[in-house]
């Protein structure tokens, strides 16, 4: 199973799309999505804060701010 996690914050639009294009590709590709809210975690925020949002499998960036379901 793929796990991948979605590093977001409240009233994102950028993140509120990179969901919809996620949960798109769910038709292709079966995962476990993880959405960590990176205003409750001092060091994501001052890593991430100003790319949110960031898609991450494991350790790995793949995708960050803006992506399109066939780039994803």
């Amino acid at each position: 199973m793929i796990r991948l996690t979605l590093l977001t914050r409240p009233n994102c639009h950028l993140c509120d799309q990179m969901k919809e294009i996620i949960w798109q590709t769910q038709q292709s590709f079966t995962f476990l999505l993880h959405e960590l809210d990176i205003t409750s975690r001092k060091d994501l925020e001052t890593k991430y804060g100003t790319e949110i949002p960031v898609l991450m499998y494991g350790t790995r960036v793949v995708a960050r701010t803006r992506v399109t379901a066939k780039k994803l």
